[in-house]
């Protein structure tokens, strides 16, 4: 798991939480990894509507003694080229 170290404190624990619950394996809304085994997520964060991954996450930060803000993170869909992807977090 890779987070950049410029985004902020807060959301880099949320996100943590929420790779923390992908790789532990939970339903991760029908996404399969790329050929390496990886998942890309987004650093846009979304408020936790329901069981799965983004609760499990929430839970995890929760547990880790701060109170977590939104906690669902979009998927997203694997980079085309190598030098792309600043967007990218895990």
């Amino acid at each position: 798991m890779f987070l950049r170290g410029d985004l902020p404190v807060s959301l880099r624990v949320d996100l943590l939480g929420f790779s923390l619950a992908l790789a532990v394996g939970a339903d991760h809304v029908d996404r399969e990894p790329d050929e390496n085994g990886l998942f890309y997520v987004g650093t846009e964060a979304g408020p936790v509507c329901g069981p799965g991954v983004a609760l499990l996450g929430a839970l995890m930060v929760q547990r880790l003694g701060r109170r977590p803000g939104d906690c669902d993170f979009r998927l997203l869909d694997p980079p085309e080229e190598a030098g792309r992807g600043q967007e990218l977090v895990a």
